[in-house]
């Protein structure tokens, strides 16, 4: 193993593909527990749920919608000790991925 690392938060995490790309970037979809809607910083500070975390630069930085799970997009970089892309796929009707 080159390097192990969390992705992820209190909640339930459904990773369901990865992938490298041809500079060893890290690529996982899947669908994440999203019970509130708010940015995750605020949404944890407020009152301690869940979000998965997103980038500034995220098509979808926050939930949209209330509900459950949200489907995500996330890109690690090779060494794994960074975010470079996490972004939210939601509306009023998520469904796992």
């Amino acid at each position: 193993m080159l390097y192990g690392t969390f992705l992820g938060g209190s909640g339930d995490v459904h990773p369901v593909q990865i992938a490298l790309d041809a500079a060893g970037n890290i690529y996982v979809a899947g669908s994440a527990f999203t019970g509130n809607v708010g940015t995750p910083a605020t949404v944890f500070a407020n009152d301690g749920q869940f979000n998965y975390p997103t980038t500034a630069s995220a098509y979808q930085p926050i939930v949209i919608g209330g509900g459950s799970y949200s489907a995500f997009v996330t890109k690690l970089a090779s060494d794994g000790k960074s975010l470079i892309y996490s972004t939210m796929f939601s509306g009023p009707n998520q469904k796992y991925l």
